[in-house]
């Protein structure tokens, strides 16, 4: 009886083949094929960099659907209807760009001559562009959702170089992708396939995990000795669970990435210097549309950051090089939510005309949302998840969640589409956001 138990909870690493298949740039691959066995995961051939992945039973998709539920009735569709718009100004001036509410209008930023931008939008609103530091207005655009790319035309025609009329094609090429796929094209058309590596969804509740010597941490050493380091990390390896939640957009929810101690340490760290949070390029501005507040929280700030940091590289199936700050990744971004303070439904990609741009965005959680009347809110909504219907996820406290925000052929992913709903009732949200580069920053 013992051994037939034993057997059936066995659980076998993947071969370098099936784990690597992106190539070595993008991920270190397990040298070992040995058993994994949940009783002694110490006997796990880990790879190189200190981890190995292990095949789980699939998550039921009707409890998933129970946690991750979709919105109400009444919010399906709203958000839904949003699609990305991008602006190429060819003017030989810098313009300032406006959304037409019916007053005096919405700053929305500048627009820098031959420069480009981006904005979600809905089918129905107008931009007005005018020249910089003044109302003189130079053009208007009404949002039409089958339509991705707005170009402000130079006045003059020896402003009507190659690059231009290169720009003009490109537009027909969009629109040849959105008619074969559904979705427009985002990217630059000339953007290379994604160089790093991704989990790829296979279907609801598909269920992975990593198995890493980046152990949970319980207090902050106070140097890199090996007998300090114990003494604040657990011992043996820390399992980490990878579930799929959604397939358009590529979404996964990440089991036991944080220690309560970790997620108690990052607000330590990050919410003293927090203040009003930006949106937008070109530096940011404040908006009506991002109500909270942030600040940076960068890898060298302690050791237990300088774990997170590779812990998140094993879940990633990534190099520790990539998730460098100023390689691929950026500071982490504390984010605190107050009751009633919300981020708008938006993308974590640029569309600035570079190749350039966030490829992978995971979202740290930590804190639970208190159960309590009352009390609701605070979730990560993506509108466009389940054909439409949307998604909500706030998992509990030390999970993850990781989405891509570039698909397998090189597009942005105008499906990950996401927004930070409101705390409702006396609580405060606390978040991490952690982006990675695709194919550099």
């Amino acid at each position: 009886m013992i051994l037939a138990l034993l057997v059936l909870c066995l659980v076998f690493v993947k071969t370098t083949d099936d784990v690597c298949e992106d190539g070595d740039a993008s991920c270190g691959a397990p040298d070992g094929k040995g058993e994994c066995s949940v009783f002694d995961w110490e006997s796990c051939d880990l790879n190189e960099n200190g981890w190995a992945q292990i095949e789980k039973d699939d998550w039921d998709v009707d409890a998933l659907h129970s946690m991750f539920p979709e919105y109400e009735k009444h919010e399906q569709g709203s958000f839904s209807k949003a699609f990305g718009a991008k602006f190429r100004n060819f003017m030989n001036m810098d313009l300032d760009m406006y959304w037409d509410d019916g007053g005096k209008g919405v700053y929305n930023g500048r627009l820098k001559r031959r420069g480009h931008s981006a904005i979600n939008t809905y089918g129905g609103h107008t931009f007005i562009f005018y020249k910089r530091g003044t109302k003189k207005e130079i053009i208007r655009y009404l949002m039409d959702s089958t339509k991705t790319t707005y170009i402000i035309h130079p006045k003059r025609n020896s402003l009507k170089n190659e690059e231009y009329y290169a720009y003009l094609a490109t537009v027909k090429t969009e629109e040849d992708y959105f008619k074969e796929h559904g979705i427009h094209w985002q990217a630059p058309v000339n953007r290379p396939l994604p160089l790093l590596n991704r989990w790829k969804p296979e279907h609801l509740g598909k269920t992975r995990a990593i198995l890493s010597n980046k152990t949970h941490f319980n207090c902050v050493p106070e140097s890199e000795d090996l007998e300090e380091m114990s003494r604040c990390r657990d011992g043996g390896l820390t399992e980490i669970d990878i579930v799929t939640i959604s397939e358009k957009p590529q979404v996964f929810w990440i089991r036991n990435f944080l220690s309560s101690f970790e997620t108690e340490h990052i607000i330590s760290l990050g919410y003293p210097n927090i203040h009003r949070s930006l949106a937008g390029t070109d530096g940011g501005f404040e908006s009506t549309s991002r109500t909270s507040k942030t600040s940076w929280v960068a890898q060298k700030r302690s050791l237990v950051m300088k774990q997170i940091y590779h812990r998140a590289a094993d879940v990633l199936r990534l190099k520790p090089k990539y998730l460098r700050e100023g390689s691929n990744a950026e500071s982490m971004q504390y984010v605190h939510y107050k009751e009633g303070e919300f981020y708008n439904a938006h993308h974590d990609f640029g569309m600035d005309g570079r190749n350039n741009s966030r490829y992978i965005t995971m979202l740290l959680y930590l804190n639970d949302r208190p159960v309590e009347t009352g009390v609701d809110g605070g979730e990560t909504g993506f509108p466009h998840a389940r054909g439409g219907k949307g998604m909500k996820a706030y998992p509990d406290k030390g999970d993850a969640i990781l989405f891509y925000n570039i698909l397998e052929d090189g597009n942005y992913d105008d499906r990950s589409l996401h927004e930070a709903r409101k705390p409702k009732g006396n609580w405060e949200k606390h978040l991490c956001n952690f982006w990675i580069w695709d194919p550099h920053r």
